[in-house]
C-alpha cells in the first residue's frame, strides 16, 4: 500500500506531462528451499511471480507472487487478469499505451483485450505448429539482412490466431545453425514475435 501510494504520487506530480507509458510483463524465477516451496514449471524448487514494470521510468507497477498450488504454475496463467491489475495501478489520465512480453503472453485473450483498448503490442510467438507453417511459407527473396553483415536476416509476415479477433504482423529472425543440434531440423534458428507495432519489422525484436 505504502508503495503504490507513493508512486500514484510520482506518477502525477513529477511527471504530470507523460500520459502514456510502456508495461513490460514478465516472469521471474526465485529458487526457494522452504519446506513449502514447489516445483516451478523450469524444474527446480521455488517460486515464479509476475512482475509489470513501466519502461519510461523503471517503476514496478505490480508484482503478483503466486501463493498456495498457483507456485508450480506456468506463468501463462492470469495474463489478463494481470494486465488488468496493471492498468488500474495508473492514476486517472495515465493509460498502458504500449504492451511487451516473452511467449507466456502469446494469448489470443489477451490480444484481444489490447487491441480492444487500443494499445500497441509486441510478443513473442510461441513456435506451434501454425507458426512453423507460416515461418516456412515465407518466400526466400523476402528475407533480408536490416544491416549488411550483421549475422541473421528477417522477414515479415501476416498470422492470426483461431479466437484473435484480428490478424497481426509476424516478424520472423533467422540465423544459421553454427552446429547440428538434436532433436532440431533445418539450417536456420527462428525467433518470431507477433505485433501490431507500426514501422520496421526490425524493430520488434
Amino acid at each position: 500500500m505504502v508503495r503504490r501510494t507513493v508512486m500514484g504520487f510520482k506518477l502525477e506530480r513529477t511527471e504530470e506531462a507523460l500520459t502514456e507509458y510502456t508495461l513490460d510483463a514478465d516472469a521471474t524465477q526465485i529458487e526457494g528451499e522452504q519446506r513449502e516451496a514447489q516445483w516451478t514449471y523450469k524444474g527446480v524448487h521455488g517460486y515464479m511471480p509476475m512482475l509489470g514494470f513501466l519502461f519510461e521510468n523503471g517503476f514496478c507497477l505490480l508484482d503478483e507472487f503466486q501463493e498456495g498450488a498457483a507456485r508450480n504454475a506456468s506463468p501463462s496463467g492470469g495474463q489478463v487478469a494481470f494486465y488488468q491489475a496493471c492498468r488500474k495501478r495508473l492514476p486517472k489520465g495515465k493509460r498502458i499505451a504500449r504492451y511487451r512480453a516473452d511467449s507466456a503472453s502469446y494469448q489470443a485473450d489477451l490480444i484481444n483485450e489490447l487491441e480492444g483498448g487500443g494499445v500497441v503490442w509486441a510478443i513473442t510467438a510461441d513456435q506451434d505448429c501454425a507458426v512453423k507453417a507460416v515461418v516456412g511459407a515465407i518466400p526466400k527473396e523476402r528475407w533480408r539482412e536490416p544491416v549488411r553483415g550483421c549475422g541473421y536476416e528477417v522477414a515479415e509476415t501476416v498470422h492470426t490466431m483461431g479466437k484473435t479477433e484480428k490478424a497481426f504482423r509476424l516478424i520472423v529472425k533467422r540465423e544459421t545453425r553454427r552446429q547440428l543440434e538434436l532433436f532440431e531440423e533445418g539450417p536456420y534458428r527462428y525467433h518470431a514475435v507477433a505485433t501490431n507495432w507500426p514501422g520496421d519489422g526490425a524493430d520488434a525484436l
